[in-house]
């Protein structure tokens, strides 16, 4: 099918509408958009429990976290899912937002920022991870819709993806018997996918999510290994910002503006567990530091305008 080289902004956010009145939500359910204008009237918390009264202050990791959680326009500003979650966040708040660039969750922490965004469960000291928006994984995509495959399905086909990626160590530990057609990045791999040149595609879900929603006709079709939560990193000494956060997140999970930014980015990407991974999978135990040595599963594209990315209307320009 021929790639479409961009996506209506209204067309994606009709589609979750779709979405969440077909799971039986509330038809008063804001989009994105709205959910980042409507502003509280008051702030639900303030220094010192933030650095600056009236503004959240966001570390993002966009040296390390690729789309569609972080990317840069070329104009300089902070774009990518992980931007909307937070300014859904600071809205819950009653505050402005304000983003950063930070390498380092701790250091950021106990420095510049209030919260750091995509953060995993003990991945550095002195920061407590509060909820999940997202979740890591291997997993495979093809050309078709969202389905579920078997290692029988899979054995024996053609499978690109990134090389030297922590996707293509995982495959490593797998029980299947696949070959590998190696890619600079995953445009190319869904290039190929698209061409059929590959069967399946194997990449972090989220990133292949993103690419799929560029194609008409491509989609998830299981994990490999089991899913790990990306959540928001905060000082774990700064209980008060904790709890607020919180209280943020299940807020936007509950009321339907998590499920939009989902839908905007990564479009019908189902919530990663063992109910999806590929049926008849085993691994063995990763060696200590392998993960560490590969490179992220990266689009070499800039975000997609198309996808209406926005840092709210409460955003501090970066």
């Amino acid at each position: 099918m021929k790639r479409r080289t961009s996506l209506r902004l209204e067309a994606i956010l009709a589609a979750a509408l779709v979405m969440l009145f077909a799971c039986a939500c509330s038809l008063n359910t804001p989009s994105v958009d709205a959910a980042l204008q409507k502003q509280a009237t008051s702030p639900a918390v303030s220094t010192p429990a933030i650095k600056t009264a009236g503004t959240l202050t966001v570390g993002l990791r966009n040296t390390s976290v690729t789309a569609p959680f972080e990317s840069v326009a070329t104009s300089g500003e902070a774009t990518g899912m992980d931007v909307d979650v937070a300014s859904a966040l600071a809205d819950q708040l009653g505050l402005s937002v304000k983003f950063v660039s930070v390498t380092d969750a701790k250091s950021a922490l106990a420095g510049t920022c209030d919260i750091v965004m995509n953060v995993k469960s003990g991945e550095s000291g002195d920061v407590t991870v509060v909820g999940s928006y997202a979740e890591t994984a291997a997993a495979l995509f093809h050309k078709g819709a969202t389905a579920s495959v078997t290692t029988s399905d899979v054995n024996g086909k053609t499978v690109g993806l990134q090389s030297s990626s922590v996707s293509q160590r995982t495959l490593a530990r797998t029980n299947l018997s696949v070959t590998q057609k190696e890619f600079t990045n995953l445009n190319g791999a869904f290039a190929a996918l698209d061409e059929g040149s590959v069967d399946y595609v194997l990449c972090d879900a989220y990133a292949g999510g993103y690419l799929a929603t560029t194609y008409d006709d491509m989609g998830f079709c299981g994990s490999l290994d089991a899913p790990t939560p990306l959540g928001v990193g905060v000082a774990t000494s700064n209980a008060t910002l904790q709890g607020s956060v919180k209280t943020a997140l299940d807020t936007i999970s509950s009321n339907g503006v998590l499920a939009s930014i989902h839908q905007r980015w990564v479009g019908d990407l189902p919530t990663l567990g063992a109910s999806n991974q590929v049926t008849g999978i085993t691994l063995t135990e990763a060696s200590t530091g392998s993960n560490a040595a590969s490179s992220t599963d990266a689009t070499s594209a800039t975000t997609n305008a198309g996808n209406g990315t926005t840092a709210g209307s409460n955003a501090v320009t970066l």
